[in-house]
C-alpha cells in the first residue's frame, strides 16, 4: 500500500476491494470473520477462535464444536445463523482446525451477565 499526501477517490479502491471481497485467495473470503465492539473492549471470532480484548487482557479459546460456534454467533453477536450452513472448510474441534493445531488456546472465555466475554 502506498499512502500520499494528495486526496483520492473512494473509486481508487474499487479494484482491491472486489479481489479482497471475492477472490477464493483473498483472507476475508477463506475465513469468517465477526466483531463487536462495546463500552469495555471488543470481542472477535476469526474461523473457530473467539478472542476477548478489554482493559484487564486478552482471552482466547478455540471453538470446538459446530454447535458451539453457532451458539457463540448468536449469543455474544447476537448473529442467528442457525438456518446458514457452516461456510466450506469451517470445521471447528476437528483436527484441520488451523488454530487447533497450533494450539493458540490462551485462558479461558465465559460469558458474562451483560452479555460481553471474559
Amino acid at each position: 500500500m502506498v499512502f500520499a499526501p494528495d486526496p483520492v477517490e473512494l473509486s481508487s479502491f474499487a479494484a482491491e476491494h472486489e479481489r479482497l471481497s471475492t477472490s477464493p485467495e483473498s483472507g476475508f473470503v477463506r475465513v469468517l470473520q465477526a466483531q463487536l465492539r462495546d463500552a469495555k473492549g471488543v470481542d472477535m471470532l476469526r474461523g473457530c477462535v473467539l478472542r476477548r480484548i478489554d482493559a484487564e487482557g486478552t482471552y482466547e479459546r478455540t471453538i470446538d464444536s459446530a454447535d458451539n460456534w453457532y451458539g457463540v454467533l448468536a449469543d455474544v453477536f447476537h448473529l442467528n445463523l442457525t438456518d446458514v450452513a457452516a461456510p466450506r472448510g469451517q470445521r471447528c474441534g476437528t483436527a484441520s482446525t488451523p488454530h487447533t493445531r497450533s494450539g493458540r488456546l490462551r485462558g479461558s472465555v465465559q460469558q458474562r451477565s451483560d452479555g460481553t466475554i471474559g
